[in-house]
């Protein structure tokens, strides 16, 4: 679709379209295109002419074919709010007080297609290891996963270890000293 742009040489792009989102001009509704030189930065409608003098960079406004931005999918456009969960591998935890779990687990397992178990927890950290129980919500009946972290892969189960992707720093601080 031909769209209002703003034309700029390709190593002068990136400055431009920060200026452009500072003067909310830009139009994230289309994907910026570029030729061999020149970078397309799509703006809104109601871009002022005299926009070029504005920006830190030699430009033009002129009109060019762009393609629009595929509407990326997230668990809150599907929910309409945001659920409350952990990643862990291939293992979704929502929060024990989420509610609808069978809805928040098909928009998980919409939204991020890695995803192959949804469980909730039951019950809070108890016992000497930290551990918690769970429920099945949706997918594969397994609580073992691969998790990945700054390079380094665990394999964890999260019904027998404390595990949360949240002590990620820590875990690295511990492996690098």
């Amino acid at each position: 679709m031909e769209r209002l742009c703003v034309k700029v040489k390709k190593r002068f792009g990136e400055p431009v379209r920060q200026a452009l989102a500072q003067m909310d001009l830009l139009d994230n509704s289309y994907r910026l295109s570029a030729d061999d030189d020149c970078l397309y930065v799509p703006v809104m409608d109601e871009c002022p002419e005299d926009v070029c003098s504005n920006l830190p960079h030699a430009a033009e406004l002129v009109k060019h074919e762009l393609q629009p931005n595929k509407k990326q999918i997230t668990p809150e456009s599907l929910l309409g709010f945001s659920p409350s969960f952990e990643i862990v591998g291939d293992i979704a935890i929502l929060d024990g007080d989420e509610e609808e779990p069978e809805k928040v687990a098909r928009a998980l397992l919409e939204f991020r297609k890695s995803l192959r178990v949804v469980l909730q927890e039951e019950s809070g950290i108890t016992g000497e290891f930290r551990v918690r129980s769970f429920r099945l919500v949706a997918g594969e009946n397994r609580t073992e996963t691969m998790h990945r972290d700054h390079g380094y892969r665990y394999l964890v189960d999260v019904a027998k270890v404390y595990f949360t992707p949240r002590l990620s720093t820590e875990r690295q601080r511990v492996i690098c000293s």
